[in-house]
């Protein structure tokens, strides 16, 4: 695989541009869509947090990383409320209930809170029910449709992934007033292992419950795989990978509706920790895949820090984290470090505005010399772009640099800054260092980087 070849892209970006000018050229400036809401959270969020599903408000669960517990945090009205356990809330869709792990070392099992005496009670709402046989560590919900027989009902799939991935089906049932606990949860499967044999980080299941996207650690890349509920564990042919994005990817968070669209963050860090807070140096842009169309979108970069974890709404909004600068120099007393941004990407994901994707084809870099081209198109623009407004844009990333341009801009970088790009690459050529294989990127022509454009 190309990308576990590459090295640290700070060698490469280490000397500074030259022949800036104070102007910002057009190529430099990247278009996000319209930020609805930004509300800066006190504490370190996790990286696990979700946006409930209702349309009419804006809600999120989160555990902040400071010690201070769950939260369930009203971006509206900004009424924070502590909540049980201490980490990974994730709300239920249909019914005001949220699940997260218990205390109980070391699988620390699924339990099951209501929202009501979250509000009401805080830290001494009382569980509805402890599932035992299930860890409640980074969970993920989907809702199956309702039975027939069940109209009072909702019936959900829960993914975690404590020691491997596992799911189980709930039934929840919203009791009357006066009986003594608000809802009743019963388990309607056993715990399936899914797909043993395979080394995955970070799984997430689809909202219909049949896929779920993971990263796979031994190809390097991220993910999609079948759910089956009644195959044999053993027997690898009951895992089977519906899809293979060819490219290393955080947290992955399916689109509401039929599975085409996930969204998910990209950086340069090792895979290993993508759980992790970025450093300041490092650029995380926002993105959605289309695996209908193969298109690839760019949803939002934060030029100026990382913008990652994204969660989809069922109206195509989309919420994520945030860094404001210096928020990963932990010694700074200021807790107001991270942030919680709500976009709407309707209109770029039904194509009806000026950002356009491009086309990623089955397998993203089928050769070294287009996968050392895209990245050189990144380089590009960090050299080019790295001293002009906003402050400190350029960041270590090339590969998002290059995935953040559209065709026009892009095309008109490679023309304008070809004879700078030459004389970088005798540079690492000479000194042996960069962030690909300097002997390669050297046989990289302007007609591959003109190529590597978005079409």
């Amino acid at each position: 695989m190309i990308l576990r070849r590459l090295l640290p892209l700070s060698l490469l970006l280490a000397l500074p541009a030259s022949g800036e000018t104070p102007n910002t050229p057009s190529y430099c400036e990247i278009e996000n869509p319209p930020i609805l809401k930004s509300v800066t959270v006190k504490g370190l969020p996790n990286f696990f947090f979700r946006i409930f599903p209702n349309l009419d408000q804006n809600i999120v669960s989160f555990t902040g990383s400071d010690g201070r517990g769950n939260h369930v945090l009203n971006l509206d009205t900004l009424e924070d409320k502590k909540a049980p356990g201490t980490a990974d809330p994730v709300p239920l869709w249909s019914d005001d209930v949220i699940i997260m792990p218990g205390p109980i070392f070391p699988k620390y099992q699924l339990k099951f809170v209501a929202l009501e005496d979250i509000r009401n009670l805080e830290l001494s709402a009382p569980d509805i029910v402890v599932d035992y046989e299930m860890s409640g560590v980074y969970p993920s919900v989907a809702q199956l449709q309702n039975g027939p027989d069940s109209p009072g009902s909702h019936f959900y799939r829960v993914l975690t992934a404590l020691d491997g991935v596992v799911v189980r089906d709930y039934k929840v049932t919203k009791l009357p007033a006066s009986s003594p606990k608000k809802y009743l949860i019963e388990f309607v499967s056993r715990p399936v292992r899914l797909c043993p044999y395979l080394n995955l980080t970070l799984p997430q299941i689809s909202k219909d419950g049949q896929q779920f996207i993971a990263f796979d650690n031994k190809s390097q890349t991220t993910k999609i795989f079948n759910v089956d509920m009644f195959g044999d564990p053993k027997n690898p042919k009951t895992c089977i990978q519906l899809d293979d994005f060819q490219i290393a990817t955080g947290k992955g968070d399916f689109a509401f509706g039929n599975n085409s669209k996930i969204a998910f963050h990209m950086s340069n860090m090792y895979v290993g920790s993508m759980a992790q807070y970025p450093a300041d140096n490092s650029h995380m842009g926002i993105f959605v895949i289309d695996r209908s169309t193969r298109n690839f979108y760019s949803l939002h970069s934060n030029l100026a820090g990382n913008a990652y974890f994204p969660v989809f709404k069922p109206d195509l909004k989309m919420a994520f984290m945030e860094t404001i600068p210096g928020a990963s120099d932990y010694s700074l007393s200021s807790n107001q470090r991270f942030k919680f941004t709500l976009i709407d990407a309707v209109k770029i994901l039904e194509g009806s505005s000026n950002v356009r994707p491009f086309q990623i084809p089955t397998k993203f870099f089928d050769s070294e010399t287009r996968a050392t081209a895209k990245f050189g198109v990144g380089m590009l623009w960090n050299l080019a772009c790295r001293n002009t407004p906003p402050e400190n844009q350029a960041r270590d990333n090339s590969l998002v640099s290059a995935l953040i341009l559209d065709k026009d801009k892009c095309k008109s970088l490679v023309e304008q800054k070809w004879t700078e790009f030459q004389k970088r690459v005798e540079e690492d050529v000479k000194l042996q260092q960069g962030t690909i294989n300097p002997k390669v990127l050297s046989q990289v022509s302007k007609a591959d980087l003109l190529a590597a454009c978005p079409d």
